[in-house]
């Protein structure tokens, strides 16, 4: 499922020696535990951390990385990354998104008060239990479209 179907282009001269090429480079979000499907036998897709890419031939790190840095910025004015939390979610689920995304850890309280102040997700009157005590659900407030 890719969440994000934006694309990056690269011309970068001398980055391929056959001859100036153009490449464009889909990207998105996917669930960590989506099956990747090639549409042909000999392909050999797989999925690599961005943490941890193989090497790559011509300028392809450097539209890989422009991609994940397109994608973390986004974090602050896109609600993309909702579609990885299958609607109702606690507050700590959300948090794991972000760091997921940001590759780094967060502050619970200010991460949670950030997202409140925000206003983009609501309290259900669901409860999960996660440890010792129940953690309230939240859901995405859905935009009025006028």
């Amino acid at each position: 499922m890719c969440i994000s179907n934006s694309s990056t282009r690269s011309a970068i001269r001398g980055a391929d020696l056959r001859g100036r090429t153009i490449t464009v480079a889909y990207y998105g979000l996917v669930p960590r535990d989506q099956r990747l499907q090639s549409l042909t036998d000999g392909c050999g897709a797989t999925w690599f951390p961005v943490t941890d890419l193989p090497q790559m031939a011509f300028d392809h790190r450097k539209i890989a990385e422009y991609a994940v840095g397109r994608i973390r910025n986004e974090i602050d004015y896109s609600n993309v990354y909702f579609e990885l939390l299958h609607g109702r979610f606690t507050l700590a689920e959300l948090q794991s998104v972000h760091e997921a995304i940001l590759g780094q850890p967060l502050d619970k309280r200010n991460f949670q008060r950030k997202v409140l102040q925000k206003g983009n997700v609501e309290p259900t009157q669901e409860w999960r239990q996660t440890g010792r005590k129940p953690a309230q659900l939240y859901r995405l407030v859905q935009p009025e479209r006028g």
